[in-house]
């Protein structure tokens, strides 16, 4: 009786079911949900623009922008979707492109100037040159040329705001530059993105970037010197330089936030930037012209290092070393951080920063002697130092001030 029930409820269901009207199975149409961020307000800006800032802005508005309060989280936050290429009239650009070269290049050069300057005047002269990858390198050094301008907040509200536009134009042509091997543009726009993302509260980006930025390197050969052989002096060198650009970034993401880096050292054969350039790029000098120091090839040396602590004290298989062998490799790492300090001229030693070089090149030293600094709390530990007392942070906190 109670299976003659199940069937009869069974055929009552099956006929009710037959007597409705087929319905479309296309599912729902979903509507659109509003970003985290609204355009007017992240671009609001105080004062009238040119017509061609506003289209830029306009077109980076379109989703959320790279901020220092953006907490980015996903990958679909900071890979943009293409926008019309877009730059500024070339009179409003060149003193851009003079403070990027003057103030960040010098010291980092992730730009051969020479062949940037041509790349540019192509870009405005025939149209047949106006490829994606130009347009993104013309706007990654458009935004750090505004980062560099930034030294207060009132700064900020500006030149920050302009400087994330163009990062934001930079972002939509990552899918093509992440495979781009017939020449170093897809490496320099890379870099100089992963440099941006490191100056925001969250540079979780920076080190994916940074991480196939240098599995591209090694695809193109950078890490090899032999790679280099036969090609132009120039390209050559450059080559060289945007490899340790990639370097001494990678090993700093990876001690401050305690992960991996993704360059092996046993997998490096090229020397050390050169001391004394032949352009005198990375080249200091002091005031009265008298000393010089070669800043890029020191911050590379100090990456090294940093390399080291974290491979002798914050690595997996680290961890598991004896309190007396944790011990010698803290004096070993004292030792060679005590021996790159010895090598930098008087005239550039902390104590003697502000009153020795131009205020441009005295903050970049703060920047490393900041470096340095972490790299000593790293290998020692806060708590090792009386913070009143050690020589070197007296020393680090008048540079600073005075700067």
């Amino acid at each position: 009786a109670r299976l003659a029930l199940i069937e009869n409820q069974l055929k009552e269901v099956l006929e009710a079911s037959a007597s409705q009207p087929v319905k479309s199975q296309q599912p729902p149409v979903q509507q659109p949900v509003a970003g985290p961020f609204s355009p007017s307000q992240v671009f609001e800006t105080p004062s009238p623009e040119p017509q061609w800032l506003s289209n830029i802005v306009a077109a980076a508005g379109q989703s959320p922008v790279l901020m220092s309060g953006w907490d980015t989280t996903t990958p679909s936050d900071w890979v943009a979707q293409p926008e019309p290429m877009v730059l500024p009239p070339l009179e409003d650009v060149l003193p851009l492109v003079n403070i990027y070269f003057t103030r960040f290049n010098i010291v980092m050069p992730l730009f051969h100037q020479g062949s940037f300057m041509t790349m540019l005047s192509d870009w405005y002269s025939h149209v047949i040159h106006r490829t994606r990858p130009a347009w993104a390198a013309i706007n990654i050094v458009l935004a750090i040329a505004h980062r560099a301008c930034i030294t207060s907040e009132k700064d900020f509200a500006t030149d920050g705001e302009k400087s994330a536009a163009y990062l934001r134009n930079a972002q939509t042509v990552v899918n093509e530059l992440v495979t781009r091997e017939e020449d170093l543009v897809g490496l320099q726009v890379l870099l100089g993105m992963s440099l941006l993302f490191l100056g925001t509260k969250n540079p979780k980006p920076a080190s994916v970037l940074l991480g196939t930025t240098i599995r591209l390197a090694h695809r193109m050969g950078l890490h090899d010197q032999d790679r280099s052989n036969g090609l132009p002096e120039h390209e050559a060198v450059q080559r060289a330089r945007i490899f340790w650009v990639a370097y001494y970034l990678d090993k700093d993401v990876s001690l401050n936030q305690k992960m991996p880096s993704f360059q092996v050292d046993a997998d490096i054969d090229l020397p050390l930037p050169d001391l004394d350039p032949a352009d005198n790029v990375s080249i200091m000098y002091s005031t009265d012209s008298t000393i010089k120091f070669n800043y890029f090839r020191s911050r590379t040396a100090l990456s090294h290092i940093q390399g080291k602590i974290y491979d002798l004290l914050y690595s997996t298989r680290s961890k598991k070393a004896s309190p007396e062998d944790r011990v010698q490799r803290r004096e070993q790492l004292n030792h060679m951080l005590e021996q790159w300090r010895l090598q930098i001229p008087e005239q550039f030693q902390m104590a003697n920063v502000a009153s020795s070089m131009s205020p441009t090149n005295a903050v970049h030293m703060v920047n490393m002697y900041s470096t340095y600094m972490l790299c000593l709390v790293h290998a020692h530990g806060i708590y090792t130092f009386d913070m009143d007392e050690t020589c070197w942070f007296k020393e680090m906190r008048q540079s600073m001030t005075a700067c």
